[in-house]
């Protein structure tokens, strides 16, 4: 009568389902009720108030967590285990979802069923609490460990919220947020910390308010949501500095500068990150501070300031492997890759890349690893190896198509219409680049699409109108929002390119939007009319 997926959807909903309407079958067959009251007859009186106890774990649980909640005592366990109530898998013990299910009905309603929960959600909160400093680091045991545990995290979340428990919130909160942050689960974060800000902010809890909402600003910079990201910090800004809460602070205008570099406001990033750092030394956070170093250097890079820029992410990276903070090791080197990149230094550039990689892979740093797959891709592009840059795009993409990052997704793009021109297929090139820049255009990011315009100019290139690409890329280059890395390669390339006449028309009038609006519009015609509106001016100055 059903199918698989409306099956599985009854049995969430309860055991109708599991119940004949034949009288003339025996009890045992008619529902699956009576089948498991009749193993719960033969418990012990111990051994049923642990398996209804039990019952409030979601996703397996360890001994030491079934001893902390539910009082259960390892004899207790395997008895359940002997008689196929509880399963053992590794060091976890689980139930079967059907079995957690009828249990849960024999934990009634009252005092016993309220401690257990409040064991349970406090004893997961602890947890969180001591793993706040690994989480941070991206030590891959402890973000192991969240992950095994991450539903019952889940169910403790939201019962510290339903009741008001403000200091679990806040012990557990660094780590839920940056479990959520390596393991590219935006929204899910973004969910579970909006919650909690929602009651923070209802019972005037403005510190647990103000590191809530830096948090989620993080995470929506991470969306690529800048919008969104800057309200968010700006808005914890002001309740952190009313509770003198320096952390806060350091990771509110870290955002701040964040957001600025990504919509080409350098010197703003660089300020922002400059006094993001000084709350970090204020709040005797060296990681936080380390990191502000390497968010200066990132902007130090897009104002053509490399010797500064190579400074403080050698300065930043000396701090992260002292600190053992693999996070911002991991990010630093992919930094390096990316400037080293930048001065020609191409050797040292995928050295450093796959220094990253590997510290990604070990430690399962999902965020990291998809920008450093990125900066790989573009540096196997230049290096015209196709099929590894094809390779790390694709593995790239897999990790920012599902967390919902959309500038890498754009970006990637981007690389494989590069790819595309280096294998001579003109159409596919057109295609990637349009798919680019229609998620560019939703963005609003001005260096995404000053990368697509560069991107066009090849295309053109390519289809031989050799005037009109170098005119594209000559207007690419003096955009004002154009990073110095980028318009200083524009200049290479242009010397590299074929002489065309020099016709010196004016500019036709269009704006960066107009233009990217025409890349995208324009895709399956191969720009015609653009090429025609170019050499219009041409002639016009003629």
């Amino acid at each position: 009568m059903l199918s698989c997926a409306a099956i599985a959807a009854e049995l969430r909903r309860g055991t109708e389902l599991l119940r004949a309407v034949d009288a003339s079958r025996p009890a045992r067959q008619r529902s699956v009720e009576f089948v498991f009251e009749q193993s719960w007859r033969l418990l012990s009186a111990g051994e049923q108030d642990a398996l209804a106890r039990l019952s409030v774990f979601r996703g397996g649980f360890t001994i030491d967590a079934a001893r902390a909640v539910a009082a259960a005592a390892i004899p207790v366990l395997g008895a359940l285990a002997d008689k196929s109530l509880l399963r053992k898998n590794d060091a976890r013990l689980a139930f079967h979802p059907l079995v957690q299910q009828l249990a849960a009905l024999r934990l009634p309603d009252g005092d016993a069923r309220a401690s257990t929960e409040r064991a349970h959600a406090l004893h997961f909160q602890r947890l969180l609490a001591q793993l706040r400093r690994p989480a941070e680091n991206g030590d891959a045991g402890a973000l192991a460990q969240i992950d095994a545990e991450f539903e019952n995290c889940r169910i403790a979340w939201h019962w510290s919220v339903l009741h008001g428990a403000a200091d679990a919130l806040a012990g557990g909160a660094p780590a839920l947020f940056h479990f959520c942050d390596h393991r590219s689960r935006f929204e899910e974060g973004l969910a579970l910390l909006g919650e909690a800000r929602a009651a923070a902010a209802a019972r005037e809890r403005p510190a647990l308010a103000a590191l809530l909402a830096a948090a989620m600003a993080h995470l929506e910079y991470r969306l690529d949501r800048y919008a969104a990201a800057e309200a968010e910090a700006n808005a914890a800004l002001a309740l952190a500095q009313e509770a003198g809460d320096h952390p806060a602070m350091a990771l509110c205008l870290q955002v701040l500068g964040s957001c600025a570099l990504r919509l080409g406001r350098y010197a703003d990033a660089s300020r922002l990150s400059a006094q993001a750092r000084q709350h970090a030394l204020s709040a005797a956070d060296p990681r936080k501070a380390a990191a502000n170093l390497y968010n200066q250097s990132l902007a130090e890079k897009s104002m053509g300031h490399y010797d500064e820029a190579l400074r403080l992410s050698l300065q930043a990276l000396a701090q992260q492997r002292r600190l053992g903070d693999v996070v911002g090791e991991a990010l630093s080197l992919n930094n390096l890759g990316v400037l080293y990149f930048t001065r020609q230094e191409y050797g040292a550039a995928g050295e450093q890349l796959r220094a990253g990689l590997a510290l990604c892979d070990e430690h399962g740093l999902s965020s990291i690893r998809m920008y450093t797959l990125a900066n790989l891709t573009e540096h196997a592009v230049h290096m015209r190896e196709t099929e590894p840059a094809s390779r790390y795009a694709r593995r790239a993409l897999e990790i920012a198509e599902s967390s919902g990052n959309r500038a890498i997704v754009s970006w990637l793009n981007l690389q494989l219409a590069h790819i595309a021109l280096q294998r001579g297929d003109l159409p596919g090139a057109r295609a990637h680049l349009c798919d680019s820049m229609g998620i560019a255009i939703a963005i609003g990011r001005p260096a995404l699409q000053l990368d697509g315009v560069s991107c066009l100019a090849d295309i053109l290139l390519a289809q031989g109108e050799t005037w009109c690409a170098r005119r594209v890329l000559a207007y690419a280059a003096g955009h004002p929002s154009i990073a110095a890395p980028e318009r200083d390669a524009i200049r290479v390339r242009l010397d590299d390119w074929p002489e065309a006449p020099d016709l010196s028309p004016a500019w036709p009038g269009m704006t960066l939007d107009e233009l990217v609006q025409r890349i995208v519009v324009e895709s399956e015609s191969a720009y015609g009319a653009l090429i025609a509106l170019l050499r219009g001016g041409a002639q016009s100055a003629r």
